[in-house]
């Protein structure tokens, strides 16, 4: 079996701040900010520690009370601040009883000797004095997005969301070969007398250009995640959604979004691969999908790397394009400079975009906007914006920008390197 596997590697280098997503949010009950770094709390190891007091270990976590370094899963520097959440409005106070100065209005009706009665008790037993305010944590705030991590709590790159990457860029480069508005016409039809579906959009085009789920090409690509990764290589970032107005291109307001983020550095994370020889030999089924130009692709690296040289130039030059049209001198120079680099630029992540995790930059422009017609509305029939702005031209108009420590950057780019050792001496041709 080994016989029929050739091995490699991926190797990434992140340019700008990525974040991928596992789903869990920090809520300010488990971090603490302290002189420029973001201090996740073993909030569980601390209750732990103080199971015979566990009043004192609510408080001390509810207030925002430092635990000590013992109880400190890991540190990272933090790059800006994290707004409050809006304080929800209070319930004005129950009206109190007539002439106890309980409240405003007249209250229910209290005889003279219950009265007398309810203020002897009120003297016996005093109510007791409130709690002390708790102290406020410096920069507390909202919730902070987390980065992907195993299951022993450590930073990892998922295989599964750099494959889907990879993915993305043999879709375009494979969509040269057939009509993708055909694919277009068949997901926004209608389906006797029913909506189409958004989640089943792409399921006739990745027929025409991988073949069947179970035969997909990728299945002989595999790729492995990467090894844990070091906590100071990632910072928590803060999140800038710049939008095109008619005032020109300036950031949402009210939107509060921070993140765990890989931050970009020189020395590349590897995730090791495997191509499957024996599959794209005698898998005939897979040769049937754009007459075999996806396993031509994927048993040449050359051929793959070229490929995604090829998405990731022209993603670059579509951003260079934008940023040009809106006057962000640096943000469009970043972009050029991708577009000239021989090495592959692949985006990744959270923030990266509409063109970088579909096949529309191949779409023609009156494609597009049925796919916006089709899917920017909800089941009722009225408009949202998953697909954009109704009656704006232009799609997308928002980009995402993280703040490091060289500034605001677009976020998601990685230059990529595959290095396939001793393929010359083996021949996948059948």
């Amino acid at each position: 079996m080994a016989n029929d596997r050739i091995q490699g590697v991926l190797k990434l280098t992140p340019l700008t701040p990525v974040h991928i997503g596992c789903g869990e949010r920090y809520a300010p009950i488990d971090y603490a900010i302290e002189q420029g770094q973001f201090k996740v709390k073993d909030v569980r190891r601390f209750f732990e520690a103080h199971r015979d007091n566990p009043q004192y270990a609510l408080d001390a976590v509810a207030s925002g009370l430092k635990v000590g370094d013992d109880f400190i899963r890991y540190s990272l520097p933090f790059h800006g601040s994290i707004a409050a959440p809006p304080v929800p409005r209070q319930k004005p106070a129950p009206r109190g009883p007539q002439g106890r100065g309980g409240g405003r209005g007249p209250g229910p009706k209290v005889d003279a000797k219950m009265a007398k009665l309810m203020r002897q008790a009120e003297r016996a037993h005093p109510a007791p004095p409130p709690p002390p305010p708790r102290p406020a944590q410096q920069d507390r705030g909202g919730e902070v997005a987390a980065f992907v991590k195993d299951p022993f709590d450590r930073f990892y790159l998922p295989a599964s969301s750099v494959k889907g990457a990879i993915r993305t860029a043999l879709a375009c480069v494979l969509s040269e070969h057939i009509d993708p508005s055909r694919a277009v016409r068949e997901a926004t039809r209608d389906f006797h007398g029913r909506p189409p579906r958004a989640e089943r959009a792409g399921g006739e085009l990745n027929r025409h250009l991988f073949g069947e789920v179970i035969e997909d090409c990728m299945k002989a690509f595999v790729l492995r995640d990467s090894v844990p990764l070091a906590p100071d290589g990632f910072a928590i970032t803060p999140v800038r959604v710049m939008n095109v107005t008619h005032q020109g291109f300036e950031e949402k307001r009210g939107m509060n979004i921070v993140l765990e983020s890989l931050m970009p550095a020189e020395a590349a994370i590897e995730l090791p691969f495997y191509l499957d020889t024996w599959r794209l030999q005698h898998d005939t089924a897979l040769s049937r999908a754009v007459q075999g130009a996806g396993v031509r692709l994927l048993r040449d690296p050359t051929a793959l790397v070229a490929a995604l040289r090829q998405h990731g130039q022209a993603l670059a030059r579509l951003e260079a394009n934008f940023y040009r049209e809106q006057q962000q001198e640096a943000s469009a120079r970043f972009f050029e400079e991708l577009a000239e680099h021989d090495a592959p630029c692949m985006p990744l992540g959270y923030g990266t975009g509409w063109h970088t995790k579909t096949v529309g930059r191949m779409l023609r422009p009156r494609d597009i906007e049925t796919i916006r017609q089709t899917f920017g509305q909800d089941r009722h029939g009225k408009p949202n914006k998953r697909m954009g702005t109704p009656g704006v031209a232009l799609f997308p108009k928002t980009r995402k920008w993280a703040r490091g420590a060289a500034g605001w950057q677009p976020m998601g780019w990685l230059r990529a390197e595959l290095v396939w050792p001793g393929f010359e001496d083996r021949r996948t041709d059948g």
